[in-house]
């Protein structure tokens, strides 16, 4: 799987555990278990969540201004 494709599912699964209202740190964990050495970074997981939370339902990134 492409490394843009395990992030797009990861995205999709923190909207996913966002909505059965699971702890941000529990959800990291759980990726380190299940991706191993393509886990998504704490923080990364943590603005994923906090998007999610105020009402971001896109899992896509958004495209930033110097962005290639």
């Amino acid at each position: 799987m492409a490394d843009n494709d395990v992030s797009f599912c990861q995205h999709a699964v923190i909207e996913f555990l966002v909505k059965e209202e699971i702890p941000t740190a529990d959800i990291h964990h759980r990726f380190q278990r299940v991706y191993g050495d393509v886990c998504k970074g704490a923080s990364s997981v943590r603005r994923w969540v906090k998007r999610f939370k105020d009402g971001n339902t896109s899992i896509q990134d958004q495209h930033r201004s110097g962005r290639p």
